[in-house]
């Protein structure tokens, strides 16, 4: 299944996956640092995401505050509605 993914990948996009195959902490702090990163220089930025908890770790919470990122968060269940 990865090999698909990668394959079929845009230029700089990131394809990791867990071992259950739910997101975690580690994978969303990967994410967000290459979100942080591949994001126009312009700040703030708004990110729109559920509220799972690997979104909201101390980690992420801190990086959101020092890059000037606000983010909006989605009641938990509810993503697939909006």
């Amino acid at each position: 299944m990865v090999n698909g993914l990668v394959e079929n990948l845009i230029p700089g996009g990131l394809v990791r996956l867990s071992k259950n195959g739910w997101i975690n902490t580690d994978l969303f702090l990967e994410w967000f640092n290459h979100f942080l990163v591949n994001i126009p220089p312009q700040r703030p930025v708004i990110l729109l995401m559920d509220s799972h908890a690997s979104h909201l770790c101390p980690q992420i919470l801190e990086l959101v505050a020092k890059n000037d990122v606000h983010n909006g968060t989605f009641p938990s269940h509810t993503t697939h509605l909006l």
